[in-house]
């Protein structure tokens, strides 16, 4: 019994407050769903696995349709197979069949068809579009009072390494999986040497280490080194090594605060960097350059820019994709949904490349032999046709 306990308490941990708050809700919904059939049956125990296909399959039409809603406005489809993949895993894991699955153990054909529909009625996912520097160099040069230098810092310093919004500024969710960076996880060294935090030497360190401890893709311990730049307002580097000394001035400093924490000199009181501001910061440095110069509007940009601008600047820099996945911290070619066609860059060169080989030649499946060329016709025996076509015959 002890090992089933610590067993159940394991699989507990291994899911965040925010998770099981979604699922609570779809599960809600599901007993309001049942509730008209009727049935009490809440696992669907009772029913054959193409009636358990056939309920799921209404469920998430219903929930679709917004009759769960306030005012009955229909929702994405994505959602609505969102609240039926909550349910399921539910009553899989209570030991009764997955309903979304048939006979065969594969997603019934009503769940596939109307996944295939609902997305192309939602149409495309529209995705936060990438910042160039230009918007990170505006901010810098623009704070002006400390708040707004520290939250300038740390965006910038986010960038290179590809920072999830929750690992450098306080979000609106309790818990979650993806931890927050502290000062004693970062570090800059000179060749072999360690920098200590104290020293001013750290802003000429030749790099810095970040070391992420949990992460929303599972990865614990995840070390990832950015390496000092030249430039003059975009440096991994400085912007830590700025970010590591604000926290050092306040008063009961600790190097196991998130990054994230700030203390009003003027008022005497800490408080958290919230994501919200980071949004209004990018946003309105967005407005300010203005869609001539960069192309959209502050509606289409948010926090998720952030990752958006690391891998397509990486992108652009001529980086492969490997390098992208590794310093970016993708487990897969995800990111290759951030990497914008639209910016007039990213084909830049590719139609003068195109024409570097004037001629290929495709190999035979089989040697030529003189039966192959006999019937050959010269280019005007192709014309003719046309010709005719458009002038008549004669």
């Amino acid at each position: 019994m002890d090992r089933l306990a610590s067993t159940i308490i394991a699989q507990e941990e291994g899911v965040t407050m925010a998770t099981h708050a979604k699922y609570d809700r779809s599960w809600n919904l599901w007993c309001k769903f049942l509730s008209r059939i009727p049935t009490k049956d809440k696992y669907l125990s009772e029913f054959t696995q193409n009636q358990r296909n056939t309920i799921i399959a209404v469920f998430v039409d219903t929930v679709k349709n917004g009759e769960f809603t306030r005012n009955k406005s229909t929702v994405k489809g994505t959602t609505a197979r969102e609240a039926a993949d909550h349910v399921s895993k539910i009553i899989e894991s209570c030991g009764w069949p997955d309903p979304r699955l048939n006979i065969s153990g594969k997603t019934c054909i009503q769940i596939t068809r109307q996944g295939k529909a609902y997305k192309d009625e939602d149409g495309p996912t529209k995705h936060q579009k990438a910042l160039p520097p230009e918007v990170y160099r505006w901010w810098l040069r623009h704070a002006e009072h400390p708040r707004e230098k520290a939250r300038a810092h740390l965006l910038a310093g986010a960038l290179f390494f590809a920072m999830r919004s929750c690992e450098y500024s306080k979000t609106p969710h309790e818990e979650q999986k993806t931890k927050p960076i502290r000062p004693m996880d970062i570090t800059f060294r000179i060749g072999a040497e360690v920098i200590s935090h104290k020293s001013q030497r750290k802003y000429i360190a030749e790099n810095v280490e970040i070391i992420f401890r949990i992460q929303k893709n599972g990865v614990i311990e995840d070390q990832i080194l950015q390496w000092h730049t030249n430039d003059k307002e975009l440096c991994p580097v400085k912007h830590w090594a700025t970010t590591i000394d604000r926290l050092r001035s306040y008063p009961k400093y600790n190097d196991k605060w998130p990054v994230y924490y700030f203390f009003d000199k003027t008022t005497n009181k800490p408080s958290s960097i919230t994501s919200r501001e980071i949004a209004i910061d990018i946003k309105a440095a967005v407005d300010a350059i203005g869609p001539k110069t960069l192309g959209f509007t502050s509606h289409d940009v948010g926090t998720h820019s952030n990752r958006a601008g690391f891998a397509m600047m990486m992108y652009l820099s001529g980086r492969p994709v490997y390098t992208i996945m590794l310093l970016g911290r993708w487990l897969s070619d995800a990111f290759l949904r951030y990497i914008e066609k639209q910016i007039k860059e990213f084909s830049k060169g590719a139609s003068e490349k195109m024409l570097l080989h004037n001629t290929f030649y495709n190999l035979p499946v089989r040697p030529w032999t003189e039966t192959d060329t006999a019937n050959s016709h010269s280019a005007g025996h192709y014309h003719r046709p046309i010709r005719r076509q458009i002038f008549g015959p004669g």
